[in-house]
């Protein structure tokens, strides 16, 4: 019989070998954790914050128990709608499994949807939304840095929590999030001037229908009226006539140049210019002195004003606190740099001691006189900021601009986008394939790609107030430059992510049916837009494409006209948001292109219809009491679009003449409004034409007792509620 002594000095023998051999192996376990993603960074406690780092070492192993019987009760308190002790619960699986994706996940979806909509406030509600994005973008990510669903469920909250209608708050998140980017990087930057000069026009009045343009207008309308009256009398039916009835109206009018000038290229290359600009900005302060030396002493003047420019870690709490970045230095750079904000905004605002310290700012930095030294500083701050309180990479934002098109980074479908191809960049370099979870991003980018094309062009004028900033005016359009970018996305990705792609035409059957009704959108929004020929050349592709049957003959839904596709699709959509807001901002472009041409009649009549289409659809969500829908009022809308036409790059004189013609015919408040916004852009064009701007585009009258007196467009603030029952000290967005 074996002695004892000798028994215990075998096992402990063995005990050692088997410690060893368990160790030898874990550098392989490591690297096939890392293959698979499921390792965010080689060190548990590396970078980790002192909370992080004590719980992990001090739990050990038994973290993995411990972890599991907490995400047990958090899922036990959520099934009972305790949202509140399931978040703290979380919070504590987060410190005990930082690399754990699923927790960072679970957390984020239950603050974002589950206590968000327990809560009443247009404050709370941001609050809790936005901080389920922040917990995965600046902290989930950060232990995760290759956790696919991570991204995921960023770019979801992007896209479907605040871009889309599911929430009767939606465009409270909306008008958050581009207050955020409207006060560090504005509005999209104006398309610059590229006159020819061989179109030039001596004198102001001229008769339109001696246009080129107007003539083969006039030719295209009449071959349009032939092709129908040829379909009728084949049909047995009466000929068409221009009767007062939904889509009578669609026809090319004599406003050809701004109505249908495509200005994508114009657009994108300034887009690109202004965010290559800000990617290649020094890295650090000691770089900016180098590159630009009179920076240094600009820093150094911004301390008297209470502005601390350093190249510490900037964190989003303390880029929004009072003395931050984003209070003390960007939301008085946009006043004095934003055209419209000078106008109207910040002289009723802002009180006599701050305008002071704005025009100290102005001296110190050159933001009006736009002093090169003063840019370069702010491209260093835009690119800080982005990076270190967006977590926005501007490398990649110009990748996106390249690739997509001119995106207005203000809109939440710029955010999705950017972390759905983020997605999909770092899941490229793990082991395992993800095929279920990329093709869900790839629906999720051509998602955001299609809210781009939706309301990419926006109106945003903030409130006053930052505290209130939710009644601010914000009016979203359809935008088809991303119409191009959206379907070659669509046969790119499908063809790339989808094995079950087909080798004859289309996108396969796992992207078919979206590709399709991608296409009768775009093709309606080009329609109304006065851009037929695009709109032929997609209605042709649909019908290729999509549009045979199993004979090949062309399906009798496309068996149309493609005014009678328009005019048929849209009424089978309607009651739909987006279908209606395309359809009214296309009648009142038109509008306003027959009241350059001086056809006054015609042109109410397009608003009368317009203003018809809009009634129609709020009259039928007043039924259902689905308030999240409600437009702005027509007369709103009429403004937008009549800003959008005034700032149209004019690519030659022909265009600032119809221009002209339009202030000349234009409503007094519509002047009004937009007046203090485009006179920087009809100056330019003015001095490119050697036209004086004062009587070409003349001051509207009363424009001192407009900017006095004249109330912020947007909501109007609704009697308070009082605190949300389930967190009464729950502190706002």
């Amino acid at each position: 019989m074996p002695r004892p002594r000798l028994v215990q000095l075998i096992a402990l023998t063995l005990c050692g070998a088997l410690l060893v051999g368990a160790a030898s192996m874990l550098p392989t376990i490591n690297r096939e954790r890392d293959g698979l993603n499921m390792l965010g960074d080689r060190s548990d406690v590396k970078n980790a914050p002192p909370g992080y780092a004590f719980w992990i070492q001090a739990f050990g192993a038994f973290r993995g128990i411990i972890t599991n019987v907490a995400f047990i009760r958090a899922e036990n308190y959520k099934d009972q709608g305790r949202y509140y002790d399931a978040m703290q619960l979380a919070e504590w699986i987060c410190q005990l499994q930082p690399h754990f994706p699923a927790v960072w996940e679970f957390q984020s979806w239950n603050m974002a949807w589950n206590i968000s909509v327990t809560t009443f406030t247009p404050e709370e509600r941001w609050h809790w939304v936005y901080s389920g994005a922040t917990l995965i973008r600046d902290r989930g990510l950060q232990y995760n840095p290759r956790s696919v669903n991570l991204y995921k469920q960023l770019a979801w909250i992007f896209h479907n929590k605040m871009g889309a209608t599911v929430d009767e708050f939606h465009q409270v998140y909306k008008i958050n999030w581009a207050w955020r980017m409207h006060v560090l990087l504005g509005a999209p930057p104006p398309p610059e001037f590229q006159y020819n000069a061989d179109e030039v026009m001596e004198q102001l009045a001229f008769d339109v229908k001696a246009d080129p343009l107007f003539k083969a207008a006039e030719v295209e309308k009449e071959q349009i009226r032939e092709a129908q009256r040829r379909k009728a009398e084949e049909r047995g039916e009466a000929v068409p006539t221009e009767a007062d009835e939904p889509g009578a109206n669609l026809r090319e009018g004599p406003g050809q140049t701004l109505a249908t000038y495509n200005r994508t290229a114009l657009e994108q290359a300034a887009a690109l210019k202004r965010i290559q600009e800000i990617a290649e900005a020094p890295h650090t302060l000691d770089e900016l002195y180098k590159a630009v030396p009179e920076t240094r002493q600009m820093v150094q003047d911004l301390r008297e004003l209470g502005i601390f420019i350093t190249d510490d870690p900037l964190a989003e709490d303390r880029y929004w606190s009072e003395d931050g970045l984003g209070f003390r230095f960007f939301a008085r750079y946009r006043e004095l740099a934003d055209p419209s904000l000078r106008g109207k905004y910040s002289r009723r605002a802002r009180a006599t001691a701050d305008a002071e310290s704005l025009d100290r700012l102005d001296k110190i930095v050159g933001v009006r006189e736009l002093r090169p030294a003063g840019l370069a500083l702010v491209h260093f701050l835009q690119r800080k900021v982005l990076l270190e309180v967006y977590k926005n990479d501007p490398d990649h934002m110009v990748k996106l601009v390249q690739q997509f098109g001119p995106m207005d980074w203000r809109h939440v479908g710029s955010q999705s986008l950017y972390w759905s191809t983020m997605a999909l960049i770092k899941a490229e370099g793990t082991r395992s394939d993800f095929n279920n979870d990329k093709t869900n991003m790839i629906r999720i980018l051509l998602f955001s790609l299609q809210n781009l094309a939706r309301g990419n062009k926006m109106f945003f004028e903030p409130f006053p107030d930052p505290k209130r900033i939710h009644l601010s005016y914000l009016n979203m359009m359809p935008d088809p430059a991303f119409i191009e970018s959206m379907n070659e996305a669509y046969v790119e990705y499908a063809k790339r992510y989808n094995t079950r792609v087909a080798d004859g035409p289309g996108v396969g059957d796992l992207f078919s049916s979206g590709h399709v009704n991608f296409l009768k959108e775009g093709i309606r929004t080009l329609y109304w837009a006065n851009r037929i020929d695009a709109a032929s050349k997609y209605y042709e592709y649909l019908r290729e494409t999509y549009g045979r049957n199993a004979q090949g003959m062309i399906q009798e839904q496309y068996h149309k006209t493609l005014r009678d596709f328009v005019v048929d699709t849209y009424q089978e959509s309607f009651g739909i948001q987006r279908e209606t807001i395309r359809a009214v901002a296309g009648l009142l472009q038109r509008s306003l292109m027959e009241l350059a041409a001086g056809n006054q009649i015609a042109s109410a009549k397009l608003v009368d219809q317009a203003n018809r289409f809009r009634q129609a659809f709020m009259d039928d969500k007043a039924k259902t009491g689905n308030d999240r829908m409600r437009l702005p009022p027509i007369r709103e809308m009429y403004v937008d679009v009549f800003r959008e036409i005034m700032d149209i790059p004019s690519v030659n004189y022909l265009q600032t003449l119809e221009k002209v013609r339009l202030w000349a015919g234009a409503p007094v408040f519509m002047k009004q409004e937009v007046y203090d916004a485009v006179l920087d852009r009809l100056t330019g064009e003015c001095e490119m034409a050697d036209f004086d701007v004062a009587k070409t585009f003349p001051e509207p009258p009363g424009m001192d007792e407009y900017r006095r007196k004249a109330g912020e467009r947007g909501p109007k603030e609704k009697e308070e509620t009082g605190v949300t029952p389930v967190q009464p000290n729950n502190p706002g967005g």
